[in-house]
């Protein structure tokens, strides 16, 4: 008979009774976070990837790496990194959230209107049924009339 104080037998109840075994845990950036803050943003990068790839549902790593990427000046990459993310969000109103931030770049930080119209449309024929739909077409003509058409 087992001695019912064994530590060991409580923990294996405690985490059947909450079901621990079967959580998901979100990724931790306190790492990162301390990374950029000293300054380490090559290893703040590293890590971003890795979760990045660790998690390959999970956008926030992506976005996060495209911030980084944007404050480095290394644009292009950043474009690749909110690309990222928006493909890996599931549901339509968060992608339009993502491809506005893309969006935005390649706008702002590389005059391709073309390439945002583009992207922007493209979602549009993915998911015409979006409640995003009427602010996706509002940015669509502002950046239309930017290109005069």
């Amino acid at each position: 008979m087992r001695d019912a104080a064994d530590p060991d037998e409580l923990a294996r109840w405690a985490r059947a009774a909450l079901s621990l075994d079967d959580m998901t845990v979100k990724p931790g950036y306190s790492r990162i976070e301390t990374d950029i803050r000293r300054g380490a943003l090559d290893d703040a990068l590293r890590r971003l990837r890795e979760l990045a790839d660790t998690h390959p549902l999970d956008p926030e790593p992506c976005r996060r790496r495209a911030d980084l990427l944007l404050k480095l000046d290394r644009v292009d990459d950043a474009i690749r990194a909110f690309r990222e993310a928006a493909g890996r969000t599931e549901h339509p109103d968060d992608r339009a959230m993502a491809l506005f931030a893309m969006t935005e770049v390649m706008v702002e930080r590389r005059n391709d209107l073309a390439g945002a119209v583009a992207a922007l449309e493209g979602f549009l024929l993915e998911h015409p049924e979006s409640r995003s739909r009427p602010y996706v077409e509002k940015r669509l003509a502002a950046l239309r009339a930017r290109r005069g058409g």
